[in-house]
């Protein structure tokens, strides 16, 4: 496994001894452009440029305001409070009955019998 810093470190090490970028990067199995890219750092900010740098933007442009993060975490504990087992679909329930040898009859609630148009919809 490569450990970056150290094949950045040894570059450096390799290039203040006089050898060529070629041979630096022959030894280390990089590139030259690898190998000038982390001694120009080297050179403008000594051993601190050998350190990766980050990758996140310097501002958050598109945040959400903190007023909108405070009104949907309050929604979303509401949703989790009153979350309950419901049926799928708009039936009134389910219910298991003896004389149906445990067999699950639907009941549907009117309306939504009425929507499906079925003929022995409750009243």
């Amino acid at each position: 496994m490569r450990n970056e810093l150290s094949d950045r470190q040894q570059a450096i090490r390799m290039r203040l001894a006089g050898d060529s970028v070629s041979m630096i990067s022959y030894a280390l199995r990089r590139s030259g452009a690898w190998v000038r890219k982390w001694w120009q750092r080297y050179l403008a900010a000594g051993g601190e440029g050998l350190s990766d740098l980050s990758h996140a933007h310097a501002n958050l442009l598109h945040r959400t305001p903190p007023h909108i993060e405070q009104a949907i975490l309050a929604i979303r504990r509401r949703l989790v409070a009153r979350a309950t087992h419901k049926p799928a679909l708009p039936w009134s329930g389910q219910r298991r009955s003896a004389k149906n040898s445990g067999r699950w009859t639907i009941h549907l609630s009117r309306r939504c019998a009425r929507s499906i148009g079925c003929s022995n919809a409750p009243t």
